[in-house]
């Protein structure tokens, strides 16, 4: 009876120990394909993992993630939603842009206004907009500097901002200026 006794010991020290090391690979394979899915990069400034944003929205681009976007669950609290026209043309530059649209989707959960810059130029936008309301758009746009004609890569930054007008989270997006004469 004693061997038999100490068989049943083995036996469950030898099941317990199979059950945990089915445990702690389960949690090691739940955490390694979390972070499969994401790039991180350590943020310099904090010393913290950051996600690293792989999209860009650019001309060739975007009627295709705009149809992803608008066949995707409305935009969640701390997401934002980019509805706009990512060729902007100018008959000059101090003309007013005859296809230059953006719109603060109504399923967005905060305002939104945004500063455009020229690529080379990160300190000086070349327009300011005002901050545009859930549901609305912006449409008659001109540019605050005048800019020889060409065409030129700019950044957006947006800025979606709570009810006292206080950023809370920013969003760049690629864009190009065209002035025509």
């Amino acid at each position: 009876m004693d061997k038999m006794k100490g068989g049943n010991n083995r036996l469950l020290i030898i099941i317990g120990s199979v059950i945990i090391i089915l445990l702690v690979a389960a949690i090691a394979i739940l955490i390694i394909s979390r972070y499969k899915n994401k790039d991180y990069t350590e943020n310099s400034t904090t010393g913290q993992d950051t996600e690293i944003r792989s999209v860009i929205i650019t001309k060739e681009n975007a009627d295709a993630l705009m149809e992803d976007m608008t066949s995707q669950e409305p935009a969640k609290p701390g997401y934002y939603t980019v509805a706009m026209t990512t060729g902007w043309h100018f008959e000059n530059s101090k003309a007013v842009s005859y296809d230059a649209y953006v719109k603060n989707d109504a399923d967005n959960s905060h305002n939104v206004y945004f500063d455009l810059f020229l690529e080379d130029d990160p300190d000086n936008p070349i327009y300011m907009s005002p901050v545009i309301s859930l549901g609305a758009e912006l449409n008659q746009i001109s540019l605050s500097r005048e800019l020889p004609k060409g065409e030129y890569k700019c950044v957006m930054i947006y800025h979606l901002v709570d009810d006292n007008q206080e950023t809370v989270d920013t969003l760049h997006v690629a864009q190009t200026v065209i002035i025509e004469n």
